[in-house]
């Protein structure tokens, strides 16, 4: 692979994960609207800030399915999978399998 491929390749990889991290952020602004989700980034730790909790992952892992057309395996879901946006579009794009348009 050329440096120009993997650089393309990089940026698509980029391109979906932001494109599946905005989707994530919109579920959990319909979750928890307000001033709590408003200046969320993707990093910022959910379970730390109070977006996020056990009955929340559920309820969030539910929109997902809704949203990406996806069935979750429970037996994959990690806390550490959740902690923030980035670490859930990771586990979407790798261990659930979400196609993404990020054009």
């Amino acid at each position: 692979m050329t440096s120009s491929s993997s650089d393309h390749s990089n940026q698509s990889s980029s391109a979906q994960a932001a494109w599946v991290e905005a989707r994530v952020l919109e579920l959990l602004r319909e979750m928890r609207p307000g001033p709590l989700t408003e200046g969320l980034k993707v990093t910022d730790s959910l379970f730390t800030l109070g977006a996020l909790d056990s009955l929340g992952i559920i309820q969030l892992i539910q929109k997902i399915e809704v949203k990406f057309a996806i069935q979750i395996d429970y037996a994959k879901v990690r806390f550490e999978n959740f902690q923030n946006i980035q670490s859930i579009g990771q586990f979407l794009l790798d261990d659930c399998g979400v196609k993404c348009d990020p054009r």
